[in-house]
């Protein structure tokens, strides 16, 4: 009888530590909803701008974002804060203050590589109202 126990408790415990491992390893693809309404903010540099972006610039926005999964980074350098973000469907997404090609998922451990010209695009939108880079 006690020897059942064991083996149920183990198994018990196996099963968690492997969901628990999955759940913080495997991430989820990103996915926008366009029609979503997204703010950007830029607090920075004396300036204090936030706006509602427009359906196009949401558009691009999520076109960059969708489908990319967010990983876990140790040992990335870039400065983030949701001082410059984007945030929309719920989440706040802070573009990188000193050009590096990422961005951060606020307030967890999770990166999005850009590559150059994603980044570009975002930058012009964030131009658009009066935002610079970089801005560390």
């Amino acid at each position: 009888m006690k020897k059942r126990y064991i083996i149920i408790s183990v198994a018990v415990v196996s099963v968690l530590t492997i969901l628990l491992a999955c759940w913080i390893f495997l991430p989820v693809r990103v996915h926008l909803d366009e029609n979503e309404t997204a703010t950007l903010s830029y607090k920075v540099n004396g300036k204090d701008i936030q706006a509602n972006l427009n359906q196009e610039e949401t558009a691009v926005v999520a076109e960059i974002l969708n489908g990319k999964i967010p990983l876990m980074d140790i040992g990335r350098s870039c400065g983030f804060s949701t001082d410059v973000s984007i945030a929309i469907d719920g989440k706040t997404y802070c573009l990188a203050m000193d050009k590096c090609g990422s961005m951060q998922i606020a307030y967890t451990a999770r990166y999005i590589t850009l590559t150059e010209e994603e980044r570009v695009q975002i930058e012009e939108i964030f131009a658009t109202y009066g935002g610079t880079f970089p801005c560390v």
